[in-house]
């Protein structure tokens, strides 16, 4: 699983490639879930 990442002041756009699959996200930049994937 590749995570690119591309932080802005306020959010951070997450891409994830997983299997073939790629979906891009949004998260807050204070988000359990942007933390986790750092």
């Amino acid at each position: 699983m590749a995570v690119l990442m591309n932080g802005n002041d306020s959010e951070e756009e997450v891409s994830l490639c997983f299997e073939g699959k790629s979906m891009m996200v949004v998260l807050p930049e204070h988000s359990i879930a942007t933390n986790i994937i750092r």
